[in-house]
Formats: C-alpha cells, sequence, structure tokens
C-alpha cells in the first residue's frame, strides 16, 4: 500500500511519553517514507513544536503529562491560538475500554488506534486520514471531524441526513441537533491537511 503514496513531504509530530513507543513509531514512520518527524513527550510540548514548525500529521498518546492526548485534540480544535484546527489527530493508546474511545471521537479524534499496533494497521490509518477526510463540524457540543461515518438508510425519522429539512419560520433557527457543518469543509488554504502526492504514485 505504501508504494502508492509519497510521504517525503508530510511533515510527522508524534507525542509519547514512552521513549521506546516513540521509537518504535518513528521507525515504522520512516518505513512507509516520512522524512520529517518531530518529537514530544506530552501534549504541551507537541503543542509547542506546532506553533514553531508546520505539521501535517499528529499520533498522540491517551494519558500523558501534563497534558493529556484528549486534552491536546480539544486545544487543537477549539483554541483561538491553535496553528491548524482541521489537522488529523490518530490517537495510539493501550486504554480501549468504550468511554475512552467515545471521549477521543467527543474531543475530535480523526482515527484511534489501539495498543500494540502493526506496521500494517498504522499505515491503513495514515492512508485513511489522507484519502478520506471527513467533513469538519462545528457546533455547540462539538468540534471536529463528522463523527457520523455511514448514513442509516433503515432509520426514517425527519432529520435523516439526506432528507430536506423545512424551512425556517421568521425568527426561528432551523434545526441543528449535534453538528451537521455549519461552515462546510474547509477550504485548502484553510485545512492544511495533507493530501496523497500525484506525482508520488508507485514511487518505492
Amino acid at each position: 500500500m505504501s508504494a502508492t503514496y509519497n510521504f517525503e513531504r508530510i511533515s510527522l509530530l508524534i507525542a509519547d511519553p514512552s521513549k521506546y513507543m516513540r521509537s518504535l513509531l518513528i521507525g515504522l514512520a520512516r518505513s512507509y517514507g516520512f522524512r520529517t518527524i518531530y518529537e514530544a513527550t506530552d501534549g504541551e510540548s507537541a503543542l509547542n513544536h506546532m506553533r514553531e514548525r508546520h505539521v501535517d500529521i499528529i499520533v498522540t498518546d491517551g494519558p500523558m503529562a501534563p497534558l493529556d492526548g484528549y486534552e491536546l485534540t480539544k486545544q487543537i480544535r477549539t483554541s483561538p491560538e491553535t496553528p491548524n484546527p482541521f489537522l488529523p489527530v490518530i490517537m495510539v493508546s493501550a486504554h480501549t475500554e468504550l468511554g475512552q474511545v467515545k471521549k477521543a471521537r467527543d474531543m475530535g479524534v480523526t482515527e484511534f488506534l489501539a495498543k500494540p499496533i502493526s506496521a500494517k494497521t498504522l499505515l491503513v490509518r495514515f492512508c485513511s486520514v489522507i484519502d478520506n477526510q471527513r467533513a469538519f463540524v462545528r457546533s455547540a457540543k462539538f468540534v471536529g471531524p463528522d463523527r457520523r461515518r455511514h448514513a442509516d438508510q433503515a432509520f426514517q425519522g425527519k432529520k435523516r441526513r439526506g432528507v430536506p429539512q423545512p424551512a425556517a419560520s421568521a425568527g426561528e433557527t432551523p434545526p441543528n441537533p449535534d453538528g451537521p457543518p455549519t461552515g462546510g469543509d474547509p477550504s485548502p488554504q484553510e485545512a492544511k491537511t495533507p493530501r496523497k502526492d500525484g506525482e508520488g504514485k508507485n514511487a518505492a
């Protein structure tokens, strides 16, 4: 799969308190073709890296101190000082309880990967955040990639996606229960997310 991608010009930031885990992730990333890779030991140092350098993708652990991966993701998505709210965030964590996975999703994590990882599953996540970029949602309750990956064709309620909504009466706010995109997808200038490099297809 990596032969169809050119990761050389995509910068990667890895945030994990474990030196062993950082070394493992860096080794795998280099084997895929990444050349620009930064390291951080926690969310706070990761944010500092992002303020000083351009980052295209971040891979972060969940539990970290003083700033964990959940809060790091929230700050990336919502802070007025965030360098790029649309940044793809891949969380790699040993804490795979349903509550933790939901927490990661609700903070705006793009992809979640359980430890221990394999070379193939990590590569699949990198390809996913490049090829399958979901609409970015801004609402009172959530900021991040659309959490709804699939349409439920069996649901016939009036709020089912794809069903035209009734026009709002004068002075009435249209329905927006939990995060339909309010501003559309970010423009290429706004969303500095990595794209598949056409020139790199079939590159070794």
